[in-house]
């Protein structure tokens, strides 16, 4: 009796103490179903849902066919634009394209500040008026090369540049750099503290806010081979694209574990929907945005 109850009280123990099993923080709690792919796009690159309206906005790079190396997806040729979506269909190819204020070459990362939508161009961000589709600014970065994905914190949209690694905060009257990683990628705000993926160090870094050090590793760059997106969740985990493993990741907040929650040709720069529990995913190379459920277990 003795010894059935002191095994008792020490297996309550170990299951209080997280030693059976693995801990709740480390066990994906969001699961994905694949609803529908939507096609007739023109290279998307990345995906933003408007928090109030639940419309998808997509930024088209256009590769030309011709060209070749960096200018397949980094050329300034005046072909870009962004496409407007519903949950289950392409709304309208070109929503917004180039005009007398700003051209559109290759748009990438996109965010939703206020009534805008920024989009990163290669050297510079494009502002969008959603009222009217139209382009109402062009602010050139100087110093940048190839500016990829995008992030607002709700008042200032931030840019990461992955020819430079830096990441740049931009808003009426300021640019701001920051030390970002080498070949710096997907961008996304956790509590406060921005991270950004690196597509050549394929982890995860914290970005310090001062600007004054060096963005600071997770410790993930064995578990993925290239990072594009990167969205954080309401339980303080996060999903990122690991493009040429064709997955959507779910890594644990504490950055101690990863888990596969989607499978996707060569994933981009994703969006999520919470409040309506989808996932938008680009694929670039086949023209297409995959739809999923997302939502807890």
């Amino acid at each position: 009796m003795k010894i059935r109850l002191l095994l008792s009280v020490c297996a309550m123990g170990l299951m209080l103490s997280g030693c059976l099993g693995t801990p709740p923080e480390h066990v994906c709690q969001w699961q994905t179903q694949k609803l529908r792919v939507i096609g007739g796009l023109e290279a998307p690159e990345c995906a933003v849902v408007h928090p109030a309206t639940g419309k998808i906005y997509v930024s088209n790079m256009t590769v030309d066919p011709k060209a070749e190396g960096d200018a397949k997806f980094w050329g300034d040729d005046g072909t870009g634009s962004i496409s407007l979506l519903t949950d289950s269909k392409l709304e309208t190819l070109h929503w917004a394209k180039s005009n007398k204020i700003a051209t559109m070459h290759s748009p990438k990362g996109l965010c939703i500040v206020g009534g805008q939508l920024w989009a990163a161009d290669n050297h510079q961000v494009v502002v969008v008026d959603i009222a009217t589709a139209k382009p109402v600014k062009a602010v050139d970065i100087p110093g940048a090369k190839f500016l990829n994905d995008m992030v607002s914190d709700g008042k200032y949209a931030y840019a990461a540049d992955t020819a430079t690694g830096r990441i740049t905060r931009v808003g009426p009257g300021v640019i701001q750099h920051y030390k970002g990683p080498a070949s710096a990628n997907g961008l996304g705000f956790r509590d406060g503290k921005l991270y950004c993926c690196s597509w050549g160090e394929h982890d995860i870094f914290e970005i310090d806010m001062s600007g004054k050090a060096e963005a600071k590793p997770v410790g993930l760059a064995k578990e993925f081979k290239g990072l594009d997106g990167i969205e954080a969740l309401p339980d303080g985990s996060f999903l990122v694209s690991d493009q040429p493993n064709n997955r959507i990741a779910w890594v644990s907040a504490d950055f101690k574990k990863t888990e596969t929650i989607a499978k996707v040709n060569k994933p981009a720069d994703f969006g999520i929907d919470l409040k309506r529990g989808r996932l938008y995913v680009p694929c670039f190379v086949d023209n297409t945005i995959t739809v999923f459920s997302l939502k807890r277990k």
